[in-house]
Formats: structure tokens, C-alpha cells, sequence
């Protein structure tokens, strides 16, 4: 793994290293998400991964997510409710004095703004839906209930996002 071009954090005493998004992106559409590789290896409960997310500018950051323990593989995150605004993400490293780890790589970082489009309205029996075929590409689905009302029907809320690669 040394010769990985991913962003390496080892997990030493009294660890506090970033990486930060140097130029504000632009959430266009009706949400976005964030997702990222991690091969990750920090004291569970004691040594995080903070994923953070700024939308003034990078003066204040909010806590996306905390990660902690042993995780391979893909992450995704909603960053829906900063849609139609500009954000900067970070990835923060943190560590305690005692027991040190393997640390944390993290690559193939993708912002990707959602225009959600509906597939079908089920009746509320069945439990599964058949996707339609799909061309070679991802696709991000979500699930929204559709609840009654005096002012009519109301959408949502939705499901968390799941990202599905058809290879």
C-alpha cells in the first residue's frame, strides 16, 4: 500500500490531520452525495475519522459522519440538506495517547449532485420493486413513503441514500 496514491493518515499518539477540499463545489439539483474508498484501521471506541462538510466558506465545519474500527470499502454520504449551496468537505483524522494502528487511507472521493426521478408508485403491499435494466454506470435510489393529508398526498421522508454499480 505504500505506493497507493490514496490519502494516507497512520494512526499515531495524539493524532489531528486533515485533508480539505481546497475549492467550494456547487450542489445543483434536489440533493447530492458524497462517497469515498476507505481502507480504515483505528482503535475502535478512541481513534476516529470525522467526515465534515462547510458551507460558509471553510470558517465552521459540521460533523457529516464518525467512523471507528476496522471498515474496507465504499462510504456514502447525503449532503441533500446542502443542496443549491456551495461546500467544502473534510476528512479528519483523531487519535487518543495509547494504542496505535494501522491508520486510515481514503481515495476515489465523488461529489454527485441527485436529480431523483420517480420509478414507479407501488401500492403499499408488496415489499420489494424490481428495478428496471439499467445501462453499465451508478446509480444512487432512494425510498419515499407517501402519507395522507388534509391538503392531500406528502412525500416522504425518504429513505437513505444506496449506491448500486451495474457493471
Amino acid at each position: 500500500q505504500s505506493l497507493s496514491p490514496a490519502y494516507f493518515v497512520p494512526d499515531t499518539a495524539n493524532q489531528n490531520e486533515s485533508l480539505t477540499q481546497t475549492t467550494p463545489v456547487m450542489l445543483t439539483g434536489t440533493g447530492a452525495s458524497l462517497s469515498f474508498v476507505t481502507n480504515q484501521s483505528t482503535e475502535e471506541g478512541f481513534d476516529f475519522i470525522h467526515v465534515e462538510v462547510s458551507n460558509n466558506g471553510g470558517v465552521s465545519y459540521t460533523t457529516l459522519a464518525s467512523y471507528s474500527g476496522v471498515f474496507v470499502g465504499t462510504r456514502e454520504l447525503d449532503l441533500g440538506p446542502y443542496a443549491g449551496t456551495s461546500v467544502k468537505v473534510r476528512f479528519r483524522m483523531v487519535s487518543d495517547l495509547v494504542v496505535p494502528d494501522a491508520g486510515t487511507y481514503i481515495e476515489d472521493i465523488r461529489i454527485s449532485t441527485n436529480n431523483y426521478t420517480t420509478l414507479a408508485d407501488v401500492p403499499p403491499t408488496p415489499t420489494t420493486y424490481a428495478v428496471p435494466l439499467r445501462l453499465i454506470g451508478t446509480y444512487i435510489y432512494r425510498i419515499g413513503g407517501i402519507f395522507s393529508s388534509p391538503e392531500g398526498n406528502v412525500i416522504g421522508p425518504f429513505s437513505n441514500s444506496r449506491c448500486v454499480s451495474v457493471p
